[in-house]
């Protein structure tokens, strides 16, 4: 019988079919009966299966995962079944699942479909639209009904290469200011005034103190070690951290910061945007403040 409706290359083009892997893996969470990831019954027992179907939504109907009625016919004309989800009889959605099955292999792997051939398309479908699945490995923690994650194929080479550029990123930031210790401190205080630490840096602190910081905000919070790396504010915050130490800008507390002779109380963001507009306008207080820095620097 001839084709009625587009092919599987046009569907690819259009996107009802992806040329993609995925997988759905298991996402075991911490506090559970059985820690020991060896262990027979850890996350389910060896060789159990659990099934997914169809959800349905808040008016008890089921779920439609198509995006037009050509999709759906599409769909229908490969599988030669009728797809429709307000059928009353043999009604393909009741007896269509999705199945996982505990092995060592799908334990670490998870079960593999091909978003090209159309059932497991459908399958991947379903899976998008139950409140057990993630729909990212990364989103895995994010609500606690989650018990298994959608992975992308290429996920763990993907996540290596972020990873290796995050980590060159870091270490390129880190070569550029090393060996000026000026530099170090004014990073390591903008971090931990960004972060709203009581903690402060001494002014008279060692090239191997300051790296140590360094080292231990990259350790243990890489990501907002790149967020002042890039931060754009960076060199006004940095400016504010030098007031601050010769006694131009005060800080109370752990975001209150008060200009001398001046009533007014800033947070951090706040006095950055204030004296980001003096300097625009080279206002005399700036000056000021740049001049109280210059003249202890020297």
């Amino acid at each position: 019988m001839e084709k009625t409706v587009i092919s599987r290359e046009e569907a690819l083009a259009k996107g009802y079919l992806e040329d993609r892997i995925v997988y759905l893996r298991p996402s075991p969470r911490k506090g559970k009966m059985i820690k020991d990831p060896t262990h027979v019954g850890y996350f389910m027992h060896e060789g159990a299966t659990m099934r997914f179907v169809l959800p349905k939504n808040s008016r008890g109907e089921l779920v439609n995962i198509f995006s037009s009625k050509e999709e759906q016919a599409f769909f229908e004309e490969e599988l030669d079944v009728d797809l429709s989800i307000h059928k009353k009889k043999d009604n393909f959605w009741n007896s269509f699942s999705v199945k996982f099955q505990k092995s060592p292999i799908t334990m670490h792997l998870g079960e593999k479909f091909d978003l090209k051939n159309p059932s497991d398309n459908l399958r991947v479908r379903i899976l998008r639209h139950c409140m057990e699945v993630a729909p990212s490995w990364d989103q895995r923690f994010e609500y606690p009904t989650y018990k298994f994650a959608l992975v992308e194929d290429d996920y763990e080479e993907n996540k290596a290469s972020e990873e290796a550029l995050k980590q060159q990123e870091i270490w390129k930031f880190f070569g550029s200011i090393s060996n000026n210790s000026l530099k170090m401190k004014e990073f390591v205080s903008v971090y931990l005034a960004s972060k709203k630490k009581l903690k402060s840096i001494p002014s008279d602190s060692t090239k191997e103190r300051l790296m140590k910081e360094l080292n231990e905000i990259i350790n243990n919070d890489p990501d907002g070690y790149l967020e002042i790396v890039n931060d754009p504010h960076f060199p006004m915050k940095s400016f504010i951290m030098s007031a601050i130490s010769v006694g131009a800008i005060e800080k109370q507390g752990v975001n209150k910061y008060i200009i001398p002779g001046d009533n007014t109380s800033w947070q951090l963001n706040e006095l950055v945007d204030y004296l980001e507009s003096l300097k625009e306008n080279s206002d005399d207080l700036y000056l000021k403040i740049k001049a109280q820095i210059n003249i202890k620097e020297k």
